[in-house]
């Protein structure tokens, strides 16, 4: 009896062997859709798990095949298909790329169908003739999003609401953007060079993990809302724009580059911290709001523009120099702000007064109040070192208690008197 019993256990674990071998190897079937040999063992086995799809049309992929473990891929060489297609497929674990050459784009139509999940990066850029997209049921990309140098005039995100990685739409053609219901980008966000672009609506997208860039675009505005951080930097450089308004943007851990950005009105509002450099100089703003403004980690440059007023009531710190030469300024005063990282340049502005208040105590560079024309009083206040010179050159002063602040004082020679204390 025992030895029966033996040989029938023997048999169920060869049987049971014998089906996990079938069950996997069918599990790990690919399908190439320009292999005949490929397509026939996929349609012997009906497996509905894929590990790869490759170059296969809308009708090539059987209706049995729901999850593909692997990728899914359209290429340039070796096929005919022009459209991405997914069949009855629900999830992709690996990526789907369709990546096509400057000479010759890989699709022209992407249908993603009843797919609910891609686990890696979607590829669909150099597309030259891919124009619309729709993500449909999409509701996660685990990875990198990329639709760069593609010629879309239309991206509609359907369920799309996580992506994580960095999102590329830079040189596209739409017009107009709205990001719907996709509310975090884990990755960086480039819209860069897409000249066509007039309007772009953030919809629900709350978090951007990496750097921001919105370079040289034809928006005629920017609005960051509903944005509340930024986990890289922010670059909105080369643009011609009526306002910027950061919105509901608190944070950027980052710098802010607005550098030689023409706009009129700056909206910093809600802005309480940023971790680099904040650059605005060049831009011809006549109004900057940064009133919660508390923490620059950086430097802090807002020189050449058209301001005449400069809210600074909240600053506490800057790590790097601070610039606000050569704007229309008769008054600034800084309550909070304790120490300076670098040098401070008032330079060419309209005061006729300045004073330093009580709480600076420290400029880690040169100080420069100089082309002040109607400049006839400085009162250091709680300041007690300034690291590199202080010029006072081209103002209407008469005398200067410099009370051994800077290394070496610049005055014109109308300045009578130089004081210590």
């Amino acid at each position: 009896m025992m030895k029966h019993t033996t040989t029938m256990s023997s048999a169920l674990l060869a049987l049971l062997l014998f089906v996990i071998v079938v069950v996997a190897n069918a599990q790990g079937l690919s399908l190439d859709c320009t292999d005949p040999k490929s397509v026939q063992r996929v349609k012997q086995e009906k497996p509905s798990t894929l590990q790869n799809v490759k170059d296969c049309g809308c009708s090539d992929i059987p209706g049995f095949v729901k999850a593909v473990a692997g990728n899914v891929t359209v290429t340039t060489t070796g096929s005919n298909v022009s459209a991405l297609c997914f069949g009855s497929i629900t999830t992709v674990n690996g990526s789907v790329v369709a990546r096509g050459s400057f000479k010759h784009g890989a699709i022209s139509t992407a249908n993603f169908g009843n797919v609910s999940m891609v686990g890696g990066d979607v590829v669909l850029s150099r597309n030259l003739n891919l124009t619309t997209l729709d993500f449909g049921s999409v509701a996660s990309i685990g990875g990198n999003l990329d639709l760069s140098y593609n010629r879309l005039t239309t991206i509609k995100f359907g369920s799309l609401t996580t992506v994580g990685g960095t999102f590329d739409l830079w040189y596209n053609e739409f017009q107009k953007l709205h990001f719907g219901g996709l509310n975090t980008i884990s990755g960086a966000l480039n819209l860069s060079y897409n000249l066509a672009l007039t309007n772009v609506d953030f919809g629900k997208l709350t978090h951007v993990g990496g750097d921001l860039d919105i370079v040289k675009t034809g928006l005629g505005s920017i609005d960051l809302t509903p944005l509340t951080s930024i986990g890289g930097s922010l670059n909105l450089t080369d643009n011609s724009i009526g306002s910027v308004d950061f919105g509901s943007l608190t944070s950027v851990t980052g710098s802010v580059d607005l550098a030689w950005t023409i706009a009129d009105t700056l909206h910093l509002r809600n802005l309480t911290s940023v971790g680099g450099d904040l650059n605005l100089g060049g831009c011809m703003f006549d109004t900057v709001n940064m009133a919660k403004l508390t923490t620059v980690g950086g430097s802090l440059n807002i020189g050449w523009n058209s301001l005449d007023a400069f809210d600074s009531k909240s600053l506490t710190h800057i790590g790097g120099f601070l610039d606000l030469s050569f704007n229309e300024l008769g008054n600034v005063t800084f309550p909070k702000l304790t120490h300076v990282g670098g040098y401070l340049d008032l330079s060419g502005n309209d005061f006729d007064s300045i004073d330093f208040g009580s709480a600076l105590v420290r400029i880690d560079g040169y100080l420069d109040c100089s082309t002040n024309s109607l400049l006839n009083t400085i009162n250091f206040g709680a300041l007690t070192t300034v690291s590199g010179y202080l010029d006072v050159t081209d103002t209407d002063l008469t005398q200067l208690d410099c009370r051994g602040l800077g290394s070496c004082i610049k005055a014109d020679s109308s300045v009578s008197t130089i004081q210590w204390r």
